[in-house]
């Protein structure tokens, strides 16, 4: 979001260890725990892609270079949402976004990689966050909770084809 003329970014990051099948679809889940602060009738929010190493955003020793990876990836996705009332702080409504096949490309690279065991975060996905609403808006955050299932990601099971001789031999 802005405050003043200051952009301030936020990030997810998500433990795939223990996934061995690829992915068709992934979606953001944030749950309505979180609240607005924003003079605007809807932000617009947009996730993109984090090329640096995870373990520096969950420990905060990333720096300026990590902070602007957060916002100049590849877009994951974008979403408009209304805001409740313009001017107050209020209720945030739960939001499912799906993401992009360049977010489910880049989980199924992190599944399909060998485990790697002087690498702890070589099975964390993350991904930075921004509101991205027009010029016009001197401020706007938009905070969440993030407690224990506030934000979660769900993704369905990769289609997997039939070998080419079984639909033959299921028709006599």
């Amino acid at each position: 979001g802005k405050v003043g003329s200051l952009t301030v970014r936020n990030f997810f990051v998500f433990d795939l260890g223990g996934l061995i099948e690829p992915l068709g679809s992934l979606s953001l889940n944030i749950a309505s725990t979180g609240s607005y602060i924003t003079p605007d009738t809807e932000e617009t929010v947009t996730f993109r892609s984090y090329e640096g190493d995870p373990g520096f955003l969950i420990n905060g020793s990333f720096g300026l270079s990590n902070y602007a990876d957060l916002g100049d990836g590849t877009v994951y996705a974008s979403l408009t949402v209304d805001t409740p009332v313009a001017d107050v702080s209020a209720p945030m409504p739960a939001v499912t976004i799906s993401l992009s096949e360049a977010a489910v490309a880049a989980v199924n690279a992190i599944i399909a990689a060998p485990d790697d065991p002087g690498d702890a975060n070589d099975k964390l996905f993350a991904f930075g966050g921004e509101l991205v609403t027009a010029p016009a808006s001197t401020q706007g955050l938009w905070f969440v909770d993030s407690g224990p299932g506030a934000v979660t990601l769900t993704g369905t099971p990769a289609a997997i084809p039939l070998p080419g001789a079984l639909p033959l031999a299921a028709a006599g």
